[in-house]
């Protein structure tokens, strides 16, 4: 017969501790210790700085990527100027025209004047190896704004001309620079992302293109030609869509977006729903006319202060709230304000959406605008373009996004149409998917109920109620599974392309099979608790009856909280270093290592100044010399056995005569 047992752990970010007590026959006292051990791991970071290991793998692997692709490109670019007959064949003489035939004069005679196929050739490799930047339209402002002002600039500087031509001028305005003994002010003919004043984007490159094909014409190359060296000197990888997360609901769906106009509904719905008011000391759920008039002036003001919704008056002049009314979302981390649906309302501005994004008077979309189905399926395809092209999903062009909108909404000017498409939408996603929110929504909209309560107004797939927190299905495992197989929602990634061609055995298997949570802390700690718990089931031969688990805070702690804790162990480190460097000046103390060195001078300390540092007892000043003659002592402000508290804030240092009298008092 099984011995019934009770498992406890305590887990961290780099250790498993755990003990198996055996339980008494009813299950419920310890009466023996069946199991215990402590396991120890790394925690998938780096030590100095806290990252994630996998970064400087995944930053090196994105370089070698790079990399390769340049040179593919470029070997690919070399061998059809070849079969053109704009490069030799022979290396020898290959090597002798890039080293005789200037670039810069190359690209600017290209695009000035008809020339040689060896001269086009070179003009045409420098233009494949020198791109320029292209804008992302998944990158934020911050990774562009950079590049923005210094492509401005010097597209007024070229004032028409090639960019080509441009640095063939600068090349020649440094040769007579160098022969009058000025290198100093030479200007550099390289685009350096910090270091230039100027910067050149992917489309100064393109119209240098058209304008050398446009002056050669098909003396050289017939337009197949042509159209072949474009796509091979301007093609670019397309983007690929991030990976989200489950819903917490229905795992086979990804999280909705968090700038869809439905998923700033059901924030908006929660927010409102969840609001109460204060008044003459009684607290106040809100009516349906008062919700109704917020439902409706957050989807048209992209913030509400609680001072603005206090003097919140209907057409008749009626207030909606008393004049003394307090809100108890009126907190310091809302800044004093709630906040609308503002992508709807930058949509429904003229220059963008105009008219079919508007908030109707009816306090939804009017039949007249955009349904709200459709507006939602348009944004969901702006904030992430993705496309199967050959049977990959990959992110969409911005010329080709435009076009897309326009087919979806023919009314729309084309400049309109740029305004959207250049919209930049948040890219992070709720915890719950479009199809949910769909669901809930008309429930917090109609009921005014809070989530947790709106949610058990609803059902699956399968006719089951839902529960906003519990998540159990009641089904007991032998051993633990792989966390993701339970928890399908807190991860992502499942199936990654780099890993596709690996073998199971050079890959973690599961991982690969199911996602895995982000935080690698977290993601280690999980696997760790897995191996622990089932290797304790194999040797007790079955589960335990109870399991009681302590965490770390640590384990999800964010990589700011990570650095925070880093600097005040290292301030913790230096104060000791400094009192061992003082106990051994003062006293004579060797290697003080045991804490209770430490602490009594820290104690010391902090009773005040030298010389007014006095016993909580008896009042006399404590000197230093009487520390270690076994005169005082350590003592508990509230004794250990009343509060089993032995922290720091919970001692101070007394003499001993004193701290025995007080703990006879005490008995």
């Amino acid at each position: 017969m099984h011995k019934p047992y009770l498992l406890a752990l305590d887990l961290g970010t780099a250790s498993l501790g755990h003990v198996a007590f055996e339980l008494d026959e009813a299950g419920t006292e310890p009466r023996g210790i069946l199991d215990l051990g402590v396991r120890v791991f790394p925690d998938g970071r780096e030590p100095k700085t806290g990252e994630p290991l996998a970064v400087q793998r995944r930053l090196a692997r994105g370089i070698r990527r790079n990399r390769d692709r340049g040179q593919n490109r470029v070997r690919r670019l070399v061998r059809e100027l070849i079969e053109t007959e704009l490069m030799p064949d022979d290396e020898q003489k290959r090597r002798a025209v890039f080293t005789e035939i200037c670039p810069y004069s190359a690209r600017h005679q290209a695009a000035t004047d008809e020339v040689g196929a060896h001269t086009l050739g070179r003009a045409l490799f420098h233009l494949g190896r020198r791109r320029g930047f292209k804008s992302n339209r998944l990158a934020d402002d911050a990774e562009e704004s950079e590049y923005k002002a210094k492509i401005s600039d010097l597209r007024e500087e070229l004032n028409g001309q090639t960019l080509g031509t441009y640095l063939y001028k600068i090349q020649q305005q440094n040769r007579q620079l160098a022969e009058d003994g000025k290198p100093q002010d030479q200007q550099a003919l390289r685009f350096r992302q910090g270091e230039t004043a100027f910067y050149a984007d992917r489309q100064m490159y393109r119209d240098e293109f058209e304008q050398i094909k446009k002056v050669q014409g098909n003396r050289l190359l017939d337009d197949k030609q042509w159209n072949r060296l474009e796509e091979t000197i301007f093609w670019q990888y397309p983007l690929k869509p991030v990976p989200k997360g489950k819903c917490r609901f229905y795992p086979e769906e990804t999280r909705a977006h968090i700038d869809l106009p439905l998923s700033h509904q059901y924030r908006i719905y929660q927010e409102v729903n969840n609001l109460r008011y204060t008044s003459e000391g009684t607290e106040h759920e809100l009516n349906r006319r008062q919700r109704e008039m917020l439902y409706d002036k957050l989807h048209r003001q992209q913030t509400m202060t609680f001072k603005s919704i206090a003097r919140q008056k209907d057409a008749h002049g009626a207030p909606y709230f008393p004049s003394d009314a307090r809100f108890n979302l009126d907190v310091g981390s809302r800044s004093g304000k709630l906040l609308g649906n503002k992508v709807l309302i930058d949509l429904g501005k003229p220059d963008m959406l105009g008219e079919l994004a508007q908030w109707g008077a009816n306090k939804r979309l009017n039949d007249k605008k955009l349904n709200d189905k459709k507006l939602n399926d348009i944004v969901h395809h702006l904030i992430e373009p993705a496309i199967e092209v050959d049977g990959k999903t990959v992110i969409q062009e911005s010329d080709a996004l435009i076009h897309w909108l326009l087919n979806q909404l023919p009314s729309l000017t084309r400049e309109q149409a740029e305004n959207v498409c250049k919209y930049r939408f948040k890219r992070d996603t709720a915890a719950v998917s479009r199809k949910f929110m769909e669901q809930i929504v008309p429930v917090l909209r109609d009921t005014g109920k809070i989530y947790s309560e709106a949610v058990q107004e609803l059902t699956d797939d399968n006719g089951n109620p839902l529960h906003h927190s519990n998540f159990e299905t009641g089904e007991v495992l032998a051993k633990l599974p792989y966390y993701a197989e339970v928890m399908p929602e807190s991860v992502w990634g499942a199936q990654p392309e780099a890993d596709r061609d690996k073998a199971p055995e050079e890959r973690d298997e599961d991982a690969w099979q199911h996602g895995k949570i982000a935080n690698p802390s977290v993601h280690v700690a999980l696997n760790q608790l897995r191996v622990v718990v089932n290797r304790i089931i194999d040797r007790l031969g079955h589960p335990p009856a109870r399991i009681h688990i302590e965490l770390t805070r640590d384990l999800k702690n964010s990589r700011a909280a990570r650095a925070e804790i880093e600097e005040r162990n290292k301030q913790n480190k230096k104060e000791n270093d400094r009192i061992r460097e003082y106990l051994h000046k003062e006293f004579k103390i060797q290697n003080p290592r045991r804490s209770h060195f430490l602490q009594k001078i820290k104690l010391w300390e902090e009773l005040g100044k030298q010389g007014a540092r006095l016993c909580v007892f008896s009042g006399d000043t404590i000197p230093a010399c009487k520390l270690f003659n076994g005169e005082v002592e350590i003592e508990h402000i509230v004794p250990f056995s009343r509060c089993y508290d032995d922290g720091m804030q919970n001692k101070t240092l007394a003499f001993k005569q004193m701290n025995n009298m007080a703990l006879r008092k005490l008995v």
